[in-house]
């Protein structure tokens, strides 16, 4: 679905890559842009647009720049997916800013940030914007481009992630007065603007299809299980789990699903990934990086998760213990006997979350960006095929999360 932009939206766009431009030197320029369709109903309060420049400097020499946008849509200043944005901008503006100042104090080069590079931002009385590199231009493609058959490239993904989590704790670790004083100010905090937010009802259509699905397919085991693990609901079950804030805490981006993960491949062996950036990071806070970790293997579940999962955890630990110690910091402070009691402790948020979306994104990848409208559904309105990827990825996720962390 393409959102259709109209004449003083477009004006708006071109005044924030003017004022953007203007910072870059350009001093001759033309403009080009597209607005980015939307594939799933989750991504409707917000516009994506990614445009390219090209021009000259005063020298008349040739200089281009690839950016993109992401707009809000227009609201009050108060409401609530505003918020959302503004964290994110926080983030990219303070939080970042000690992630890199200690890098710089320990000589640690190249430092791990799987985010796109922040050009600027910008807030009036209805809208935020930010302006940030445009990673399709430098190569980066979707995780899972429609119709692609590359397989996910697991470890590099868990190597950025354990990278940027260690970088985080040993900030807690080293300068933890100052960065304290940072996070104090980036409000307002998660809890209250989750409770203000529709997930309770976007969620509910995901899980009725799941237990659907279980009592078609006889699997009463899991469902009973289910029911009872998740009878509270989203908001009592996120409300418990970002309570109990762990000692062992780290930055987290707090929505690591598929559609926000950019993998950029070798040239030469476009089956190779060499790096990885995440988006949307308008979820972000701190606590246990299990919030992160079981909420990206159970998103990408597959046959070769469910096999090697014990294998994805451990490895995902070595890289953070590996960065720790590079960083200055002692990785016998976060004991891997430790990380597995935050799987227990917090996973069932990541199992609530996994159950509730995935049917919904596997069903809106299948309307394709031409549907102009995200319509309820049940699990008897799907058709076979989509049934059968519902029913292998879920039943695999609940088999592999009560097999190691139920009780």
């Amino acid at each position: 679905m393409y959102k259709v932009l109209d004449e003083k939206t477009k004006n708006e766009v071109f005044s924030y890559i003017e004022r953007t431009v203007e910072d870059a030197n350009f001093f001759e320029y033309k403009i080009d842009f597209q607005v980015v369709p939307i594939f799933y109903r989750f991504e409707l309060d917000w516009l994506i647009v990614l445009t390219h420049i090209k021009g000259v400097d005063y020298k008349k020499n040739k200089l281009y720049l690839d950016l993109t946008l992401k707009i809000s849509e227009k609201c009050e200043s108060e409401n609530v997916l505003r918020q959302f944005f503004k964290r994110e901008q926080y983030l990219f503006k303070n939080v970042v800013h000690v992630l890199v100042k200690l890098c710089r104090k320990n000589k640690v080069r190249c430092p791990p940030l799987p985010l796109p590079m922040c050009y600027k931002m910008f807030s009036t009385d209805d809208r935020d914007v930010l302006v940030y590199n445009n990673l399709f231009s430098m190569g980066f493609k979707p995780l899972r481009s429609r119709g692609g058959s590359r397989p996910i490239p697991v470890n590099i993904i868990l190597k950025k992630l354990a990278e940027f989590h260690a970088l985080s704790f040993c900030v807690f670790d080293q300068c933890s007065e100052e960065f304290q004083e940072v996070l104090s100010k980036w409000v307002p905090d998660i809890q209250s603007l989750l409770v203000s937010l529709n997930l309770e009802d976007n969620l509910k259509t995901g899980l009725t299809v799941v237990a659907d699905m279980l009592v078609e397919e006889k699997r009463f085991d899991l469902k009973e299980k289910m029911d009872k693990d998740l009878k509270d609901g989203f908001f009592a079950i996120a409300n418990k789990v970002l309570s109990d804030i762990p000692e062992e805490t780290v930055v987290i981006h707090g929505d690591l699903w598929d559609h926000n993960i950019l993998v950029q491949y070798e040239r030469d062996n476009p089956d190779v990934a060499k790096d990885v950036k995440f988006l949307c990071w308008n979820m972000s806070t701190v606590h246990s990086p299990v919030l992160d970790l079981g909420y990206f293997l159970y998103f990408i579940y597959s046959e070769d998760i469910n096999q090697n999962f014990e294998s994805y955890v451990e490895y995902y630990y070595m890289e953070f213990c590996n960065f720790v110690a590079r960083v200055g910091s002692d990785p016998k402070k976060f004991p891997f006997l430790t990380l597995l009691d935050h799987f227990k402790r917090y996973s069932i948020i990541n199992l609530l979350v996994a159950l509730g979306g995935i049917p919904v994104v596997i069903v809106d990848q299948h309307l394709g960006p031409g549907k102009e409208d995200f319509e309820p559904f049940t699990y008897s309105d799907l058709q076979d095929d989509v049934k059968n990827i519902i029913k292998t990825k879920i039943i695999g996720i609940l088999e592999l999360h009560y097999k190691y962390f139920g009780d």
